[in-house]
């Protein structure tokens, strides 16, 4: 029988079954050469997971500890904004957690003969997202109480445990916030009071993204930017809103949000961009125009100049002093009018309404908001 001129172990001589010293020390570095190569893959593993531990402890994970974002974030970081310039830094006093205005409620059937018995409302509330990572998956949950409502003089002072509570679901919204950017979060159900006691409660949202940006203290709109209340909210509900184009010697409807059209009367008119020639004789010499923002029907008017129209709520406008005399428009430096100028109307049906001038012109640009009265 021949032997094989090749064996699978070096050092190995035909008719042999032992390695040389040689290859036993050979095999003894080579063992420990890669015990040292497993030593360094694990302490590389070590610090990653060392830093990326330190990572998440630095509130990358969506649990700030109520401290506002340290910078850029890995994950998204949403918020719903207190006010002008909030960053998401926790807690924020009481009276500016309770009054959040990114929070709205809107009347959807608000011409309804039957009021407050049929009045549906929807509820709505803005959400930023500070991070750099946008949100895909968000989700906002919307609850009203009457606990936590400015009929309640302790409203302020509630824990979040009286906040739950208290609580009643009214629905669920869900959507995308792009990275540094905003978006309008609309409850899919809407909320009949059925009365205008009933009706007299304050809105909670709650916004999360559940696998990247989760609550830390749910209820608690002073201690965590997911959540926010509106104690006033149903102080100042939206009828209509919106930005249209007001042309001249046209009415406008505030209530529903309508302009009249050429040769019909509009029956619920709140204001007449009016326009009126004056002068003028042989060769059409010496004509003037003159242009009155007119209050129609029972409606009332007042001029309040360039005032920061956002801050204004339906509750405030009520104590303004409403007239039937016309605000000065004329093209000249009589002009009140002015872009940015704000006027409030005490509508045909009773509502309040704030209009800002965006572009003066025969043709106005007006942006405006209606509000219903307190329940």
């Amino acid at each position: 029988m021949s032997l094989p001129t090749s064996f699978p172990f070096r050092g190995m001589s035909p008719g042999s079954s032992k390695r040389s010293d040689t290859d036993d020390a050979k095999l003894r570095h080579r063992d420990e050469d890669r015990e040292k190569d497993r030593d360094r893959d694990r302490d590389r593993d070590h610090d990653h997971d060392r830093d990326h531990d330190h990572d998440h402890d630095g509130d990358h994970d969506g649990d700030d500890g109520g401290k506002g974002p340290p910078g850029p974030t890995a994950t998204p970081f949403l918020l719903i904004p207190s006010g002008a310039g909030d960053a998401g830094a926790r807690p924020i006093p009481p009276a500016q957690a309770v009054n959040n205005n990114s929070i709205q409620a809107t009347i959807v059937d608000p011409t309804v003969g039957t009021g407050w018995t049929d009045f549906e409302i929807q509820l709505s509330c803005i959400v930023a997202d500070l991070g750099v990572v946008g949100c895909a998956a968000g989700l906002a949950e919307f609850y009203v109480g009457d606990l936590f409502s400015s009929w309640n003089p302790g409203h302020e002072g509630l824990s979040a445990a009286q906040v739950k509570a208290n609580a009643q679901l009214i629905g669920y919204a869900s959507g995308q916030v792009p990275p540094g950017g905003a978006a309008t979060f609309t409850c899919k159900k809407l909320w009949k009071p059925g009365s205008s006691s009933a009706a007299r409660k304050g809105v909670l949202v709650q916004v999360y993204d559940f696998f990247t940006d989760r609550m830390t203290a749910p209820f608690d709109a002073a201690n965590d930017r997911h959540v926010a209340r509106n104690d006033q909210a149903m102080n100042s509900i939206i009828v209509s809103q919106g930005i249209a184009t007001l042309k001249g010697t046209y009415q406008f409807d505030l209530d529903a949000g309508v302009e009249s059209v050429t040769g019909v009367v509009l029956p619920g008119a709140d204001i007449w961009w009016e326009q009126l020639t004056l002068g003028g004789g042989m060769g059409g010499t010496g004509f003037k125009v003159l242009r009155l923002m007119t209050p129609q029907n029972s409606a009332g008017i007042v001029n309040l100049g360039a005032v920061n129209f956002n801050a204004m709520t339906g509750t405030s406008l009520q104590s303004l002093p409403f007239a039937t005399t016309p605000i000065t428009g004329n093209d000249d430096a009589s002009n009140l009018l002015v872009n940015g100028d704000v006027f409030a109307v005490r509508t045909t049906n009773g509502n309040y309404a704030k209009v800002q001038v965006v572009t003066y012109g025969y043709d106005m640009v007006i942006h405006w908001v209606t509000y219903s009265p307190p329940p």
